[in-house]
Formats: structure tokens, C-alpha cells, sequence
């Protein structure tokens, strides 16, 4: 028995403020959510116009990465990836993205900065002006059509 349940008339939130009208994704069916985060879809899922559905695959990275200048943070298969370093590190490559929308956040637990190196080494579309401070994180989306990320300011 689902604990929530959208009709074909709901509309939902989609990470963040987008919304989008459950009637247009699922003409036949509807959504359940069993309040664990586990979300089921009755009937078919199609896109609709402006918003692509895509399953991105991985999650947390297992342990903390240690990285060192001109080091490679890895991107495959991780949405989160945690990296320390042993002082301020620069010259940092950011792994090639897997599917065209995909998001990578890299959290420094390290009290020093990495800065990624020039556009066309790092992957990174500002290149080196883009800098993961110490003790925090960014978000990085990566471009198919670019073929690098772009960090959220």
C-alpha cells in the first residue's frame, strides 16, 4: 500500500522548483511513493517536451580519494565523489562524464583548495578559475555537446 499516491491529474516537484504535469508523463498511470524515497510508476513513462528522463548511475564514493596536483578526480559511475589532499593543489583533471546531463559533486574535506587545471586539460569549462574551496563542495554538470563540465557558481 503506497503512502503517497499521484494521479493523473497531480503535478510534483522534480529537484527543486521545476514542476511538470503528471498527466503529460503518464497518460496511462500513476506514481507511488513508499516515503523511503523508493518511487513506482504504474502504466508507461514518455517525455515530455523540454525534459529528459535519464537514469544516472552511481552514487558516493566509497572511500575518500586522496589527490595530489595534476591528479585525476574520477567521475565514472560517482555523483559524489570525496577527495582530501595534503596542502592547496592545482593542476587538477576532472574524468570525462558518461551521459550527457550528468552530475558530479566533489566534496574537499581537506582545509586547502583544489584548483582545477586549464579548460583543456581539466575538462573543466572555466578551467582554472574553478576551485573547489577547503571543507566544501560544487556541483559539476557535465555537457555532451562541450564535452566538459560546468561548475555551478
Amino acid at each position: 500500500m503506497p503512502v503517497n499516491a499521484f494521479s493523473n491529474s497531480d503535478r510534483f516537484d522534480v529537484f527543486g522548483p521545476s514542476r511538470f504535469d503528471v498527466s503529460t508523463t503518464l497518460p496511462s498511470g500513476g506514481m507511488n511513493t513508499d516515503g523511503s524515497g523508493n518511487l513506482s510508476v504504474s502504466g508507461s513513462l514518455t517525455a515530455v517536451s523540454g525534459v529528459v528522463m535519464q537514469q544516472l548511475s552511481g552514487g558516493v564514493s566509497s572511500s575518500v580519494g586522496t589527490i595530489a596536483a595534476d591528479g585525476t578526480i574520477t567521475t565514472s559511475g560517482v555523483r559524489v565523489a570525496r577527495v582530501t589532499n595534503g596542502g592547496a593543489i592545482t593542476g587538477v583533471i576532472m574524468g570525462t562524464g558518461t551521459l550527457n546531463g550528468q552530475q558530479c559533486t566533489v566534496i574537499n574535506t581537506a582545509a586547502n583548495n583544489i584548483t582545477m587545471a586549464a579548460s583543456g586539460t581539466s575538462n573543466v569549462a572555466n578551467g582554472a578559475s574553478s576551485i573547489v574551496s577547503a571543507l566544501n563542495s560544487k556541483i559539476y554538470t557535465w555537457s555532451s555537446a562541450a564535452t566538459l563540465w560546468f561548475g555551478q557558481l
